[in-house]
């Protein structure tokens, strides 16, 4: 049996998908070695060592990450006497902070009913995942699409998928798993910079109460979260595997990280320089090692691009056209920024104010020249504005940590001050394509809008526009509507009389039995159904199915029943030739 994402003809080189199934291991690594040398306890081996060891012979706060204490891996943050008790904490943030963020910030989940609808693939919710579940199914095949050829290269995860045989259910739930991760990932940096659980849950709320949140948690098959997450790591890993990995991997999932990856690495050299005490020669062999591995992702995506052709460069060319950049309201663009940030912005102004501080001229003019640089191509290479400034997390969560160092009690006044802005304010999708900036609406809302749905999600809509086109003729479009109506609905038992009907004048005998078997389960009282049923087996020669029918039919119908006499006529007429 042909397996359910095996593509009737697969057009891809069997040698790079051998490539890319390995990818799944790296990811594997690249987390946990993040996890384990971020100062995070979670192998068995550190655990194996905290359990002979006695908690007054635990390293202090100031002796995370230097090696201090027993000279071994770091160990245990601030006043956790357990692995298990400090990883609890984090998981236990990053769940709540995400459950908060999407209970004041809800999805619009009445969307994604309509994934199969080809009405309502228009909507942005799911526009991207049509076509990423096309890739699954053939990962190098051309995205057709213009509104997503910039994704043809974002592979990794659907070769993955494709290779493994993984249900598409579970490769669309694949950004909520990137959701836990990168949430944990700013609580646990953040824990370490504030030393308070408190302040560490503030610094993950507002963090995540930004654009690139709200689009991977409510937008099917956005991978932001992953992007979020290879750039944390790329920023404040220790591990120089975690930190190649991250470059080999993240710009197949999204080309973005590699248009931040300047900035990411000033904000590593900020940070292991000025809170680790790293020498500068260190960070500068790992910066050598970031770029070997970005040439490296560069002569592979340039193979695949002389081989296969390059449709995403037509994406861009088209978006950073001047003509078209030119009908985007300066104002958009600072919406852009404003909603892609939110009060994140805040966090960027201390790091820029904090990192620029004693510092030689020309580091402080090549971080603003990096960081302005970057802000500017995120906003012209996508329509996406708001969205693009998920490239400037780690910046801002090194503005937490900047400030930890420096300016503590300010701090925790600003992000007391902070949160309640972030969580009250409203958030908007600011998109350039768009008319106005998509407000993302209130949970009770959405409620209202989930039990009526709109009418492209509605199966008594399409089935209102199926009946008169089925009665007239069109059988086509007849057919079209019903299957939607009955991909909303699968027990609506009129759609499945009427796609019936619309087979049965198609010549599908088979296919109008089938699903006139399927309403008269449904709904064992309709007569027509019936009625039409006896038709088609009388047609088929199965005479007892279709007396028996007949019969059925004038036993639940009343006297003034539209089709009663034609149907007495057909049970005579089978009756007498007996």
């Amino acid at each position: 049996m042909r397996s359910y994402f095996t593509p009737k003809s697969s057009t891809y080189p069997r040698g790079y998908a051998c490539g890319f199934a390995t990818c799944l291991n790296f990811i594997i690594s690249f987390i946990c070695f993040a996890f384990d040398y971020c100062n995070w306890p979670f192998t068995p081996n550190l655990i194996m060592k905290l359990k002979n060891t006695t908690t007054s012979s635990l390293p202090s706060v100031s002796d995370l990450g230097t090696g201090a204490g027993q000279g071994t891996a770091p160990v245990l943050a601030h006043d956790f006497k357990s692995p298990k008790g400090y990883l609890f904490f984090i998981c236990t943030a990053a769940f709540f902070s995400a459950l908060m963020l999407c209970l004041i910030f809800p999805p619009k989940a009445v969307l994604w009913r309509g994934l199969n609808i080809p009405e309502a693939r228009s909507a942005p919710e799911l526009n991207r995942a049509v076509d990423t579940l096309k890739q699954v199914d053939a990962p190098f095949a051309p995205v057709s699409n213009p509104s997503n050829m910039a994704i043809q290269w974002r592979l990794l995860f659907p070769v993955i998928c494709h290779n493994l045989h993984i249900p598409k259910p579970l490769f669309l739930c694949l950004p909520i798993i990137g959701c836990f991760l990168s949430l944990a990932m700013i609580a646990h940096l953040a824990f370490q910079a504030t030393k308070s659980r408190l302040l560490t849950i503030f610094s993950t709320l507002i963090l995540g109460a930004s654009s690139w949140f709200f689009v991977s948690v409510g937008w099917l098959a956005y991978f932001d979260f992953w992007l979020v997450l290879g750039l944390l790591v790329a920023v404040f890993a220790k591990p120089q595997l975690a930190l190649v990995s991250a470059c080999l991997l993240c710009p197949w999932i999204d080309e973005r990280f590699v248009i931040a990856l300047p900035l990411s690495l000033i904000i590593r050299w900020i940070y292991f320089a000025r809170i680790e005490g790293r020498e500068y020669r260190q960070i500068f062999q790992e910066s050598i090692l970031v770029v070997c591995a970005v040439l490296l992702y560069a002569v592979i995506r340039l193979s695949l691009s002389l081989s296969l052709g390059d449709y995403s460069i037509w994406y861009l060319s088209g978006q950073m056209n001047p003509a078209n950049l030119s009908k985007v309201p300066f104002a958009r663009y600072i919406e852009g920024i404003w909603y892609g940030n939110r009060c994140g912005i805040f966090l960027l102004v201390a790091f820029l104010w904090l990192a620029c501080s004693k510092s030689p001229w020309f580091w402080r003019a090549a971080l603003w020249i990096i960081f302005f640089g970057t802000l500017a191509i995120s906003l012209v290479i996508a329509g996406d504005l708001s969205r693009s400034m998920a490239v400037f997390v780690p910046a801002a969560l090194c503005g937490i940590v900047l400030t930890a160092e420096k300016k503590p009690r300010l701090l925790r006044t600003g992000l007391f001050l902070i949160l309640p802005a972030a969580l009250l304010l409203p958030a908007k999708h600011v998109v350039s394509s768009f008319p106005e900036p998509a407000t993302i609406n209130s949970l009770w809302k959405e409620l209202e809008i989930y039990r009526n749905p709109p009418d492209f999600l509605r199966p008594d809509y399409y089935l209102a526009k199926a009946i008169p086109l089925a009665k007239n003729g069109n059988l086509g479009m007849a057919l079209h509507y019903l299957c939607n109506a009955l991909t909303l609905d699968s027990g609506c038992e009129q759609a499945y009389h009427w796609r019936g009907f619309v087979l049965a004048r198609q010549g599908n005998i088979s296919g109008a039995i089938a699903d006139l078997d399927m309403a008269v389960k449904l709904d064992p009282t309709s007569p027509d159904t019936f009625y039409l049923r006896g038709i088609l087996h009388q047609v088929r020669n199965n005479t007892d199915f279709a007396k028996r029918d007949y019969a059925r039919a004038l036993n639940i119908s009343g006297e003034n029943w539209y089709q009663r006499s034609d149907c007495k006529q057909k049970l005579s007429e089978l009756t007498s030739k007996e």
